[in-house]
């Protein structure tokens, strides 16, 4: 469980830097990053999935997360960036702290 808060921790504090480049309108910085944030909170939810595989609440919490990645997938093909930086900086480290 340490473990992963301080996944989450990290992953939170590359959000924060991605979320300001954003805001910036420093994109390619913002997007060449970003990759480094999915594939981080792709281990939390496989972290927490095989620690929980048949808990409702987990998959629900899972479910929201995946809810919140195709919310902010839809404003990346938008190409709203801020919309992209609020959803970073706003949904998903709420959902994240969820997984605890």
């Amino acid at each position: 469980m340490a473990e992963l808060k301080e996944q989450i921790q990290q992953i939170e504090q590359q959000i924060e830097t991605v979320s300001e480049l954003f805001y910036q309108q420093k994109n390619a910085e913002g997007y060449s990053q970003l990759e480094s944030i999915i594939v981080n909170v792709a281990k939390v939810v496989e972290t927490v999935y095989t620690a929980n595989p048949d808990d409702a609440a987990v998959m629900e919490k899972i479910n929201k997360l995946t809810s919140v990645l195709q919310e902010t997938m839809e404003s990346m093909e938008d190409k709203d960036t801020i919309l992209l930086a609020d959803m970073l900086k706003y949904e998903l480290p709420e959902v994240l702290q969820s997984l605890l």
